[in-house]
């Protein structure tokens, strides 16, 4: 699933050129919060490939995550030195695999780093990976390199789930590209509270949180959210595949999730607010501590 969309290639721009702290805002793209929400206006660049290696279109039988191995990751093992060392080293091996043409992959990079399974659902479960990258970590984790394969082969099925997945990272995003371009006060503090450092962060907080935060009418966050979806190229508009929202759960009057209390808590309530948002299963943290999902 190669996915890297508009908003995800127009916000890593805008704030590799500017602090997040000091952004001025434009008035074309600014919205008050009880306002009618305008479309978003920008030029459409194409298609780009994300900062992660491996992944498209380098496989004819995995699917992107099989060969694919995020920044974080990397840089969790030491850096690219150390990375294409381990890379390099196996590329002209067997894969062991019919119809796949390379050796290295991400159970065997895993294995080979001795990367411990909290921290590999750390770098699953607390990044933008969670969107955009389908690692199921409690089968990567198993021994079975045989079911590995089968799951990674057999991943039409999954598509459209991670698809909509995918859809609801570029809302977050979308999200925040709004708060940074507005005036009202709340969307700027809510944007300047999830961007450090240049970098913007998808993970720790909800769209309920964007609504209690902000005070956002639902009016406006449905408007904003169907501006998001809906792109216009040259002769044609593409609308994201999106979950069945429920709008109703943001403005309920409990709209916070029982979760157990573990080191991963803040992280995985966010991630189930989002999800029943969206009308999803939750993930659930069993008492040992594993994540695993609950579909």
């Amino acid at each position: 699933m190669k996915r890297l969309t508009l908003l995800m290639f127009m916000l890593s721009l805008t704030l590799l050129m500017m602090s997040c702290n000091n952004i001025v805002p434009s008035n074309e793209h600014s919205v008050q919060t009880d306002e009618q929400i305008e479309p978003i206006e920008t030029e459409q660049p194409a298609d780009t490939d994300s900062g992660a290696i491996g992944g498209a279109n380098l496989c004819p039988i995995h699917s992107i995550e099989f060969h694919n191995y995020t920044g974080e990751m990397i840089d969790y093992v030491g850096g690219q030195e150390q990375f294409i060392a381990w890379h390099d080293a196996n590329m002209e091996k067997e894969s062991g695999i019919e119809g796949c043409p390379y050796y290295p992959n991400i159970y065997r990079f895993i294995y080979y780093f001795d990367i411990p399974k909290n921290d590999f659902e750390a770098l699953c479960y607390e990044t933008a990976n969670y969107y955009y990258f389908d690692y199921n970590v409690d089968l990567l984790y198993g021994n079975d390199f045989s079911a590995i394969n089968q799951y990674y082969t057999s991943h039409s099925e999954r598509e459209d789930y991670r698809e909509r997945l995918a859809s609801l990272g570029d809302i977050k995003y979308g999200i925040l590209y709004h708060a940074m371009s507005s005036t009202d006060e709340k969307m700027r503090s809510f944007f300047d509270s999830h961007c450090e450092n240049n970098t913007l962060d998808l993970i720790n907080w909800s769209v309920a949180d964007f609504v209690r935060e902000t005070g956002i009418s639902k009016s406006n966050v449905k408007a904003l959210i169907s501006d998001i979806t809906t792109i216009e190229y040259p002769g044609k508009t593409v609308t994201l595949n999106c979950f069945d929202f429920d709008f109703d759960y943001l403005y309920s009057d409990d709209n916070a999730i029982s979760y157990t209390e573990n080191s991963k808590t803040s992280t995985i309530q966010k991630i189930n607010e989002d999800l029943r948002f969206c009308q999803q299963s939750l993930i659930n943290i069993p008492i040992n501590g594993d994540i695993s999902e609950n579909k």
